[in-house]
Order: structure tokens, then sequence, then C-alpha cells
């Protein structure tokens, strides 16, 4: 399943049909704060318009590391299983950890029902991406639950690691070290990078988008978000997809 990210301000019936015609998948970026109200109106439609198990939610970036997103984190997730959608991936950002961060983290867990998942995704690093992945898999280990995954965002990984002066291909070998984290490995991010920035459309930048599913033992069924602006839906973001298809061709000859 491959799609975009959208901000929640754009969410309305007629998007999602016509969005489903190209796209199998979606996540939902919510912000920083949102009401009881808009949260209840973005659940129903997602209940009338998309089909179960093609839609993940990116709660407030910074949940684990401000009060007050962490506590609009934990109504979003009470709301969302109060709904009992099939199965959903709720994504937050992963800076690093302390007692503070762990107990959190817990917290989350224990409010999520078997149809949730959290997944803490890796942000961009210029420097120590080593000690940095080995952290996130250090929080997979305390936290010990089956309801921990990850969100590995390649474009943030690949693009700190590059201005850490690691190869590609060195920087993939390094990850698939960490044999914990990438089995908890429930959704990709994807976008462009160049000497200067990341999130540049697929296809633009200097990502060895085949490498990454030609090394990586990720399952087909996850799903991939690309993160970049997409102008016309038919054109720049349909050729993103197909670019992402023909790179996973080894991937599918080797089920």
């Amino acid at each position: 399943m491959i799609g975009f990210r959208l901000p929640r301000h754009m969410i309305e019936k007629k998007l999602l049909k016509d969005y489903f015609k190209i796209f199998d998948f979606i996540e939902i970026k919510i912000g920083n704060s949102i009401s009881d109200k808009e949260l209840d109106s973005l659940i129903n439609l997602l209940f009338e318009c998309i089909s179960q198990e093609k839609v993940s939610i990116h709660l407030p970036k910074n949940s684990l590391y401000d009060l007050k997103e962490y506590e609009t984190c934990i109504k979003i997730i009470k709301k969302i299983v109060k709904y009992k959608i099939k199965r959903i991936n709720l994504v937050v950002h992963f800076e690093f950890y302390n007692f503070i961060i762990i107990n959190r983290i817990l917290y989350l867990v224990s409010i999520l029902k078997d149809q949730e998942n959290l997944l803490i995704e890796n942000v961009c690093k210029f420097y120590e991406n080593e000690k940095y992945i080995s952290e996130m898999e250090n929080v997979l280990k305390i936290v010990n639950s089956s309801k921990l995954g990850v969100c590995m965002d390649f474009g943030h990984y690949l693009f700190g690691c590059f201005k850490e002066g690691i190869e590609q291909e060195k920087a993939i070998d390094r990850l698939l070290k960490h044999t914990l984290l990438v089995k908890k490995i429930n959704e990709l991010h994807m976008h462009d990078f160049n000497q200067q920035r990341d999130h540049l459309t697929i296809g633009t930048g200097n990502m060895m988008m085949r490498l990454i599913f030609e090394k990586m033992p990720i399952n087909v069924s996850v799903p991939i978000v690309i993160e970049s602006t997409v102008k016309d839906s038919n054109k720049d973001g349909l050729n993103q997809v197909i670019i992402i298809q023909k790179a996973r061709r080894n991937l599918y000859a080797n089920l």
C-alpha cells in the first residue's frame, strides 16, 4: 500500500473519494491541536470514505516531549479506541528517551486496544545516527509491547547519514544490525534528498530506492507514506508511486 500524508484541514469527502481512485493508503497529519468536534468529524469521515487498514494518523509530532501535545495525543488515542477502527497506526516523533518519556510511551501503549499500534518515527539527525538508532531499539526493548512499533523514515535516516558522511549502503547495513527495530517496522516514510535538503519529490534526489528494498526485509503489506509536495495527483503524485513500485520489483520476485 502506497500513499501520501495530508494535513487534516484538507480532509473532506470528495477529496478522499478522488484520492482513493489513485492511491491506496493515506496518513493524516493531525497537527498541534484538535477539538473534540473536529476529531469526531474526522473519524466519522474516515469510517464513511476509507476501507479499513488504509489509514494512519500522525499524532502531534512532539507528543512525547511537550505536555500540552501529550495531553492532546491521549485525547486522540482514547477517541480512536472508542470508535473501534479495525486497524490503525498512530505515529509520533522520537527524539530521545529518559524516565519520563518511557513512562509516557508505556501509558500510551496501555490505553491502546488490539486494533491500534503506536509507532515511533525517527527524526533527522546530522550526527551519531548509529547511537540514535540504538536508542530507538532500546525503547522497544524496555517497553516490550506488541503494540509499540517503528515508523522508519528513510528520507530522514539516509539524509542524516549523508550529512554525517555515511554512504547509503553502509547506512542500511548498519540499520540491519538492529534486528528488533527492523522487525518492528510497521510503516515507511519516503522522500528524496540532495546535498542541501530532504523532503524532495521521489526521483529528484540522491536516494537509492532500489537499494532499500533489496536489502531491507520488509513485508510488502507494510504501508509506504510519501512525504513530498504533490501539485497534480495524476502526474507527479502517481509518478512517485510508480518509482517506488519499480524499486520493489525485486522484493516481489523473492516472495
